[in-house]
């Protein structure tokens, strides 16, 4: 009897945990659909906060849009799907996220390169116009080192020499009218003619 009364008590008890195991169970479900929905919504909320670039725009709509579908299922009681669908709304706004930081962290590096150029730039500029005014004060220090040439004077020297020419002597012939006709021969002295030259001598010093 005792036998009987201990198996029928094995079997009370085992129905009890059967009917006990299904609402266990289901609130287990209960709590992660929620948690689920929890860590969606906050990814979500995240990608928003940093912004979404143009290619993660279409990504998180599409998680907002999941996210939305289970809470749609969670109220219905489909809790499994409600999971799964939060689960999906998560990995996209991960991904959203993710996609948003590597575009941000290239325009980072793009405007950092742009910088460091403008001021490589900046700074050749400056040393080129450091030279070209070193270049002019040092031409401005040699004229101003350099002394003035001496004014041109320009000298003119007149020589005046004298020549005395003598002409040639004048032969002059005469005759005398006689019964005997003689041609006699007569020079007459050339008188000296005084030339003066003049030389115009100019020196520039």
């Amino acid at each position: 009897m005792r036998s009987i009364h201990q198996i029928v008590r094995g079997i009370a008890i085992s129905a009890t945990l059967a009917m006990a195991l299904p609402g266990v169970a289901y609130a287990g479900q209960n709590d992660r659909a929620q948690q689920a929905i929890a860590e969606a919504r906050g990814k979500i909320s995240a990608g928003t906060v940093v912004g979404a670039g143009d290619e993660a725009v279409g990504l998180q709509t599409r998680a907002k849009a999941a996210l939305n579908d289970a809470e749609n299922l969670l109220s219905k009681g489909k809790k499994t799907e409600a999971i799964a669908a939060a689960q999906q709304a998560g990995l996209m706004a991960d991904q959203a996220l993710a996609m948003s930081n590597r575009t941000k962290t290239a325009a980072a590096e793009v405007a950092v390169t742009k910088a460091q150029g403008e001021a490589a730039d900046a700074k050749a500029s400056a040393a080129a116009s450091a030279q070209v005014a070193a270049a002019a004060n040092t031409r401005a220090d040699m004229a101003m080192a350099t002394p003035a040439p001496a004014p041109t004077t320009t000298t003119t020297t007149v020589a005046t020499e004298e020549h005395v020419v003598t002409p040639a002597p004048v032969v002059r012939h005469s005759t005398r009218h006689r019964t005997v006709r003689k041609t006699a021969h007569r020079t007459a002295k050339a008188k000296p003619v005084i030339v003066n030259s003049t030389t115009v001598t100019t020196t520039q010093k």
